[in-house]
Formats: structure tokens, sequence, C-alpha cells
């Protein structure tokens, strides 16, 4: 598993805590694991993976973290964490982590 792939997992497992979202754990798997029938092309990849970043750098996985710990997150920011987690759910179920 590579280090981006690492990573990806650990903000998995942030975002997972809050509860928001269900993912098998086969999410984080090898080959073998997922629909590759329903796997977007490299360009999905691709733009998936850099919405995610944008996300990523705005601190979602912390609005999770902060969430989790009991702290109330503002409706926009509450909003940016389900549309993260769509995108994240879109991503690992089209097997791009791998």
């Amino acid at each position: 598993m590579s280090v981006s792939s690492v990573r990806l997992c650990v903000s998995i497992a942030n975002v997972l805590v809050v509860g928001s979202m269900t993912l098998s754990v086969a999410a984080c798997g090898g080959p073998g694991s997922g629909n590759p029938s329903t796997a977007p092309n490299a360009s999905g990849c691709a733009s998936l993976r850099t919405e995610l970043s944008k996300y990523e750098k705005k601190g979602v996985a912390s609005w999770a973290e902060a969430k989790n710990a009991g702290k109330k997150l503002s409706k926009a920011k509450e909003a940016d964490l389900r549309i993260y987690n769509d995108l994240l759910n879109q991503y690992l179920g089209g097997r791009c982590h791998t």
C-alpha cells in the first residue's frame, strides 16, 4: 500500500468516526475489493482526487475530529463535510485508490 493510500485510509478513519458515512473494510483493501464494473475512468478518478484535495486543504478531516469530540460545526462546514464524504465514497467505490 502506498503512502498516499495510507494517508487516505487515515482520512477515511477520521471521517468514519463521525459516523456520517458507511464504508466496508474492503475499501482500504487490495486487489479484489470493490466492483470494477463501476470504476470511473482515469480522468474521473483524477477529478475526484482534485476535489478531495480541495476539501482536505480546507481541513475537513479536522472538522470530522472536532465533530466527533462533540463540538458544533457551522452549517457550511457540515455541508462541506457531507460533500467530502460523498466524494470519498465515490473515490473509494470506484477503486481510484488502488
